[in-house]
């Protein structure tokens, strides 16, 4: 109990009910003993006990003057368990108020003394913080008196939490409507119906340089701009005659730095409100926003006309220039211009860049500078634009003022009244084209970049309708030359889709196949190709689907059933959106005659050369010639005309197709002396006499063949002379019938032809010279064997007769031995005899063969010089003659050369078949040599390595100086 209120035994007394129980529970319980409970002097009836505690909707506690709650209602009961300490536990009369709100002493003693001196305090928005909760409460505390004394306090108690929160954003969002008004950009203005000012928001001076105070009661359309002062009025008018809200509305007013800006005004008409009596305008300036939207509109117009230029440049199939004007008008219009003009960029003579003016649209009032000459035909480095020419040139748009221009740029520009100027450059197929141009002459302007960006839509757009003309300039000149092409190939060029139908086809391709287009359009191409080749032509297609581009040949049939063979090249392409095929068919007549004629011709040439060989006779061969010339050439007759070596005189050595008796009638023209027939056939290139016949008949000297000539059925004679070494000998000749010439290639045929002749005259003349010094050499040799070998041994079996001849008178015993000499020389001479009449006649090797040509020889070594002889020949090989001669004579030479150069004692001969080869092996143990140095003299050597090399053979030596020599011959065995 506090030690200031001595009657806090009997306060105390008022109440032992607890909180919950109901009135009871508030007091009552202390009347049941029938005399009345301590403190009732506190009541003054039930029925304010009723209203106080049971029925009030804010807590009520009675209090002793030492704080100690003596009596209170439910509500009170709830507001202390809402915001008291937890760890109290419940409300119960008889506890310190402090109990409940610990640390609050020091707080509420001084409010309490207060009202315990007898004052009826109201507090509003108590702060109470109970950890990191802070409330807030309304009290209202009374005293309660007994016979004007003061014995406790009546305390009424409200939860002003929300209340206070409210207020608290109330004074928060007025200091920022305050801090707003005060610093806002808008101006906020109170008017009265006439339109005087009553009140003006401090932002008024700020924005239109009007000070509040001095503005009081002025009209408030003063700042508004002349032009719009009527509509402002209305709009005053219509806002005072309706109540509320009015429509917003714009206008320009007076903006303090010098200029005109657009504000948005929305009106309120609170005349009825007492608490403002007048029109609120809060105007917001939207310049910015105006010229935004007026950029905004400029831009989508400008869209607007390049949507419009895009449609009339790339729909229409005329050229970009039939609709510039109308393009450049809509451009103009949008972007709210003076000019705008297109200048195309050209080279000048001295390879400097250059540009024109080449189309132009002006506004109303504005002067047109299209017949300007300085701006027909102007050099960038000549006008002083060399930096907005580097600047255009590498995509950068050129917009400004021209006051800030550089003063070259500038003095051309000022004289076309030019104030603001945009300048985009035009590109096409990746090179500065031009530009295009937008000039502002009334006014000077500022480009922003969404007005730029749109003009380079308009630039791209132009680009894009040049480069467009140009492709179909181009496609157009393009399919003007591949129409002609198509139409004036002399190749038949076909079109077909997958099914093989003839969908178009050029002239030549009808002409070809003897077809008019209609009866092959739509048909198949089996019509026109050879059943033979109807597999190959579905392989042709299939290559070609599967990205190839195969060439073939094939046979194609004409409408009159007739055939002519083809070379066909085949793509894939695109035709009318749909895949098929092109085909180039050649008629390969001319090329498979021509081939078949080259046949011809190169075996005509290998008949000739074949005929060739040493032993055939120059009349063959010739004949050989002609006969090829009418295999391989259109002539119809052919001759082949030499001088003979051992007359001096032209003779006629092969003649086929000519009148029977024209040879010997030619002949004796000739040595009749008809020097005009005799030097043609001697020119020294090739000579075609035209109009043989007639003019043959009108030469006397020519009387032998006049008989003749008129059963001719030629007339021309392309003469070929036949030469060596700058030497003329003879000609081959060609007949032509009448009304045909010989062409380039049968001359040149001609030539190869008669170059053969007179290679075969050659090898005539060379073979008989070759075969007289062949067979004096012969002579010459045979001479030397038959001395050295066949007369020393008749010589020796002579003498030895004559001694046995002696010896059988005189001394009959002794006879034997010479008789036996006798007969060993006869031996070796018959073999001596036997070899020389074998080479003499080496046909018999054929009969004989390789191993007894061989073992012939090695008796004779045997013999003759009384040698060693190993030979191992095996059995006889199975090859041609020619191979085995060869073996042969090389042999013969290495034997020879053991003989008389190595003077060996002991030879090894050796002849073995190792596999496609045949070896012949032969070794001495004469002196030897060095392999690497020339043997002056000796032409064995190299006589063998030629004849094996005839052979594609080979020949190896190995020798050493003293150890002897080994010749080894291989030579392939042909298959």
């Amino acid at each position: 109990m506090s030690p200031r209120d001595p009657d806090l035994g009997q306060v105390a007394d008022l109440s032992t009910g607890t909180v919950g129980a109901g009135p009871a529970a508030a007091g009552s319980a202390a009347v049941d003993s029938g005399e009345p409970p301590e403190g009732a002097e506190l009541l003054d009836s039930e029925e304010l006990l009723k209203v106080m505690f049971d029925r009030s909707p804010v807590g009520v506690a009675v209090y002793d003057k030492g704080l100690v709650l003596r009596r209170f209602n439910r509500q009170f009961a709830r507001l202390v368990e809402q915001h008291g300490a937890s760890s109290a536990g419940p409300v119960l009369a008889g506890r310190s108020l402090f109990d409940y709100f610990p640390g609050t002493e020091e707080k509420f003693w001084p409010l309490a003394e207060r009202v315990l001196a007898g004052e009826t305090r109201f507090y509003r928005g108590i702060p109470h913080e109970l950890g990191d909760v802070l409330a807030h409460w309304d009290l209202v505390l009374s005293p309660l008196q007994r016979d004007d004394e003061v014995i406790g306090i009546v305390q009424v108690a409200m939860d002003a939490s929300e209340r206070t929160e409210a207020e608290a954003q109330l004074q928060r969002s007025e200091r920022r409507f305050r801090s707003i008004l005060l610093n806002s950009s808008d101006v906020t203005v109170v008017i009265d119906p006439t339109g005087a000012l009553r009140y003006a928001a401090p932002s008024l001076r700020r924005l239109l340089d009007l000070p509040p105070e001095r503005a009081m009661g002025t009209d408030v359309t003063v700042p508004v701009h002349p032009d719009d002062m009527a509509s402002v009025r209305d709009a005053i008018a219509r806002i005072v005659a309706d109540p509320g809200d009015g429509a917003a509305f714009r206008c320009r007013l007076w903006h303090v730095d010098g200029t005109w800006h657009s504000f948005e005004v929305v009106p309120v008409n609170l005349l009825d409100d007492p608490d403002v009596e007048g029109i609120v305008l809060h105007a917001r300036d939207i310049t910015e926003r105006t010229e935004a939207e007026a950029e905004l509109r400029r831009r989508d117009a400008i869209l607007e006309a390049v949507r419009f230029a895009a449609h009339r440049f790339l729909e229409s199939h005329s050229s970009w220039r039939v609709h510039i004007h109308e393009v450049m008008a809509r451009l103009g219009l949008a972007a709210a211009v003076s000019r705008v003009y297109i200048f195309e960029n050209f080279r000048g003579a001295d390879g400097s860049q250059w540009t024109s003016q080449s189309h132009e649209w002006v506004a109303p009032g504005i002067a047109p500078q299209i017949d300007n000459a300085d701006l027909a035909a102007m050099s960038f480095v000549d006008a002083g634009f060399t930096e907005a020419a580097a600047l255009l040139s590498s995509g950068e748009v050129v917009a400004g003022e021209v006051a800030d221009l550089p003063e070259a740029e500038r003095a051309l520009l000022e004289a076309q009244g030019i104030l603001s100027i945009v300048l985009v450059p035009v590109f096409v197929d990746g090179r500065w084209w031009g530009f295009i141009g937008f000039d502002e002459c009334s006014r000077v302007r500022k480009w922003s970049t969404t007005e730029i960006d749109s003009l380079r839509a308009a630039a791209s757009t132009l680009s894009a309708a040049v480069h467009r003309q140009r492709a179909e300039d181009q496609l157009r000149e393009q399919q003007m030359q591949y129409r002609q092409v198509f139409e004036a190939t002399g190749d038949g060029l076909v079109i077909t889709d997958l099914d093989w139908k003839l969908v178009r086809a050029n002239p030549a391709f009808y002409r070809m196949h003897g077809y008019r287009p209609d009866e092959l359009l739509g048909r198949s191409a089996t019509t026109y190709i050879h059943p033979d080749y109807h597999q190959d032509r579905m392989n042709y297609t299939a290559a070609i689907i599967a990205g190839e581009r195969p060439r073939s040949h094939a046979v194609d049939v004409r409408k009159d059933g007739s055939t002519f063979p083809v070379q066909v090249h085949g793509s894939a392409f695109t035709f009318q959106g749909r895949p098929h095929v092109l085909g180039v068919v050649r008629d390969d007549t001319e090329r498979t005659q021509a081939f078949e004629l080259l046949e011809k011709r190169v075996s005509a040439l290998s008949a000739v050369a074949a005929s060739l060989t040493v032993n055939q006779a120059l009349d063959d061969t010739l004949d050989v010639i002609a006969r090829s010339v009418l295999g391989a050439t259109p002539a119809i007759a052919c001759s082949a005309y030499v001088l003979d070596p051992s007359t001096g005189q032209l003779r006629v050595y092969a003649g086929i197709g000519l009148p029977e008796g024209y040879g010997q009638a030619m002949e004796r023209c000739w040595d009749e002396g008809s020097e005009s027939a005799y030097q043609t056939f001697f020119a020294p290139e090739p000579l075609i006499m035209r109009d043989v016949v007639r003019r043959g008949m009108q030469d006397p000297a020519l009387s032998p063949l006049h008989g003749l000539l008129g059963e001719v059925e030629w007339d021309t004679i392309a003469v070929v002379p036949l030469a060596s070494q700058d030497r003329r000998f003879g000609s081959v000749n060609a007949y032509y019938p009448r009304g045909m010439e010989p062409s380039p290639d049968d001359i040149a045929f001609l030539r190869a032809v008669a170059d053969q002749g007179a290679v075969a005259a050659q090898n005539a003349r060379l073979l008989a010279e070759a075969q007289s010094k062949a067979g004096l050499e012969e002579r010459q040799r045979l001479a030397r064997e038959l001395h050295d070998s066949v007369s020393q041994a008749l010589y020796g079996i002579a003498l030895g007769a004559r001694t046995a001849r002696a010896l059988a008178e005189n001394s009959p015993d002794q006879v034997i031995e010479p008789l036996d000499y006798v007969l060993s020389l006869a031996e070796a001479g018959m073999t001596e005899m036997r070899s020389l009449i074998f080479e003499l006649r080496p046909e018999s090797l054929a009969a004989e063969g390789l191993v007894a040509a061989l073992e012939k020889r090695v008796a004779v070594l045997r013999a003759r010089h009384q040698l060693t002889v190993s030979a191992l020949l095996g059995t006889e090989p199975e090859v041609p003659l020619p191979l085995k001669e060869t073996l042969y004579r090389i042999a013969q030479e290495a034997l020879h050369n053991a003989v008389k150069h190595a003077h060996a004692s002991h030879v090894e001969v050796r002849l073995s078949v190792l596999d496609d080869w045949l070896e012949l092996e032969i070794g001495d143990n004469g002196v030897g040599f060095e392999p690497g140095d020339p043997q002056p003299g000796h032409l064995g050597m190299q006589s063998m390595r030629e004849r094996a090399s005839a052979h594609r053979g080979s020949i190896e030596i190995e020798s050493e100086i003293g150890a002897g020599t080994t010749v080894r011959a291989r030579l392939p065995i042909p298959p």
